[in-house]
């Protein structure tokens, strides 16, 4: 519709000093050849497609005509398969005279358009159409026509789109564009005296006069341009006279008083606002970031501990971290699950350390030397590491849950099985637990 209505304009440009032709068109018959786009419902699954046609129309009144139209679409299935639309239309429009050489109308009719898919017999359906369009008459027989209108089938309530422009030529009639002979008219009686041209009018007092102001009742004292219209000197939108953020940079987003819009309410307006969307009430930067003071990676407003020295590991809450570990090692006799009495000091730091530490857990490992099958083996490691799990439950009361026992048998040997001092090291329980504090 904007290509049509440019193309129009140009004409009227370019005829701009032809005289009035869009008079009296009563009994006038219009024959319009055309051409256009015609944008198809989805429904339909056809391409859009350019369309031609030609309308014959007759005037029966200076606004009412008549007219008959058809066209002719050729187009494709979505699927690739050619297709042609055809329609015939009879549409009553009427006239809008009084603009000069523009004649512009509103329309509405019915009529029956056709679908006729290659290889297969045409499908029919009743439509409605209702139109909107302008003639520009170049002479009092030529004008050019640009008409859009919507085409709306009845059984499958599709609608469609078609904007079309075309030629118009005029056959018959009588423009009545004459003018009547002069009547005959007594002697003119003297001229009177000339009387001073009245003073030009401005009522709204902006220094332009009535005859030159396009914008009338402008309030008292607001700077005007030549054509009476207010000021927007920063080109925001908003006239001076209402403007309490003059000088707004370009393009920037305004408010009704011609302020910077601050959509996340950060303080800083969003035509600087590097980190857009702050959460509302965190302090942001000069670029409306938010403040991370100490550098380590947590945001002041979440930070518990917002002085941290420079590289210090941190946790979530943004204070100093270190992590501390306790490794647990005692070993067994051959074929027994019993904790060397040796070895209860080295279990007891692990129960101490579990206890100071509460949110530890552990996984005891129980290990053999290669004396035995396999499978008693990995019996006898497991023993060992439940015998473990439950002295720190018992001795310590620490929450079963907080330790896991896991045998492994001969799998994970630290020393060979070919000599004594081997086995005994490989007959053994580990663990190594960690946890990271606060400092």
């Amino acid at each position: 519709m904007k290509t049509i209505l440019a193309l129009l304009l140009s004409f009227a440009f370019a005829f701009g000093a032809s005289p009035l032709y869009a008079a009296n068109n009563a009994e006038r018959v219009e024959l319009s050849p055309f051409m256009g786009y015609a944008w198809f419902d989805d429904d339909l699954s056809i391409d859009d497609a350019p369309v031609f046609g030609v309308r014959l129309g007759y005037f029966l009144t200076e606004t009412w005509e008549a007219e008959l139209s058809g066209y002719l679409a050729s187009s494709e299935y979505d699927g690739g398969n050619d297709v042609n639309v055809f329609s015939t239309d009879v549409d009553a429009l009427y006239n809008f005279p009084g603009y000069g050489n523009f004649l512009p109308y509103l329309g509405a009719g019915v009529g029956l358009a056709g679908v006729d898919p290659q290889g297969e017999s045409a499908d029919y359906e009743f439509t409605a159409n209702a139109a909107a369009g302008v003639r520009y008459f170049v002479t009092e027989d030529v004008a050019i026509r640009g008409d859009i209108r919507e085409v709306h089938i009845f059984d499958d309530g599709d609608w469609n789109f078609i904007a079309t422009v075309g030629l118009s030529l005029f056959f018959g009639g009588e423009m009545n564009d004459e003018e009547p002979a002069p009547a005959k008219m007594a002697e003119p009686a003297p001229a009177p005296a000339p009387m001073a041209a009245p003073a030009p009018v401005d009522s709204d007092n902006d220094g332009i006069v009535d005859a030159k102001d396009r914008c009338p009742g402008t309030p008292k004292g607001a700077k005007v341009d030549s054509s009476g219209c207010e000021l927007d000197s920063d080109g925001d939108g908003v006239v001076d006279s209402k403007d309490k953020c003059p000088g707004t940079v370009k393009g920037a987003k305004v408010d009704m008083a011609g302020c910077e819009v601050d959509s996340d309410g950060d303080g800083v307006v969003d035509s600087k606002d590097a980190c857009a969307g702050t959460p509302r009430g965190v302090k942001v930067d000069m670029r409306g970031c938010r403040i991370d003071t100490d550098g380590d990676g947590v945001w002041d407003e979440e930070d518990k501990c917002p002085t941290t020295p420079k590289g210090v590991p941190v946790d979530k809450e943004g204070c100093n971290v270190k992590k501390v570990s306790i490794k647990l090692e005692a070993e067994f006799d051959t074929g027994k699950a019993e904790i060397r009495k040796e070895s209860y000091p080295e279990v007891d730091k692990v129960g101490e350390f579990m206890v100071k530490y509460t949110s530890t857990n552990a996984v005891i490992e129980g290990h053999t030397d290669s004396v035995g099958s396999s499978e008693s083996n990995q019996a006898l490691s497991q023993r060992r590491a439940e015998a473990v799990r439950e002295y720190l439950i018992k001795n310590f009361d620490i929450a079963p849950s907080r330790v896991t026992a896991k045998g492994y048998g001969e799998e994970k040997p630290v020393a060979t099985n070919d000599t004594p001092e081997g086995r005994q090291m490989n007959r053994r329980i580990e663990a190594v637990i960690e946890t990271v504090i606060k400092q």
